[in-house]
């Protein structure tokens, strides 16, 4: 929706659909952390202890996964696919080698900013080429 009115330039829609996902979060997320808060942990421990280990095993490789789809949507969203690989490296950095996500994030840092260089200086080449042409 929020496409469909950016398209056109509708400020007022585009509120509309902000505060609409808005409140549907609250909706729904408000109410389970209220009763969760309210009735104390002794709930959800009861509820934790109910629920049957391949549930939890699941939810626990789904959420190993998160990071990795966080990963694709922001590449998705910056739209650089060839820094991709730096941004799967972070992950199994920090999910099998153990490396805290600070320096994950200062590694890619450093990989991305020699990729970005490499390119800039390939791309300068590429002009001082044209220019020797003429």
């Amino acid at each position: 929706m929020m496409d469909k009115y950016a398209e056109k330039a509708d400020i007022k829609g585009m509120k509309r659909t902000s505060w609409l996902g808005a409140l549907t979060m609250f909706a729904v997320s408000a109410p389970v952390a209220f009763l969760t808060v309210y009735l104390g942990s002794g709930l959800v421990d009861t509820i934790l202890n109910a629920t049957p280990a391949w549930i939890l095993t699941g939810l626990n490789v789904a959420g190993g996964v998160l990071p990795a789809i966080g990963i694709a949507v922001t590449m998705k969203i910056i739209s650089l696919p060839k820094l991709t690989p730096v941004f799967i490296l972070g992950y199994f950095l920090v999910q099998l080698f153990g490396i805290s996500v600070m320096g994950a994030a200062i590694v890619g840092f450093c990989v991305v900013a020699i990729l970005l260089a490499a390119d800039s200086m390939k791309a300068q080449t590429a002009t001082m080429a044209d220019d020797d042409d003429d």
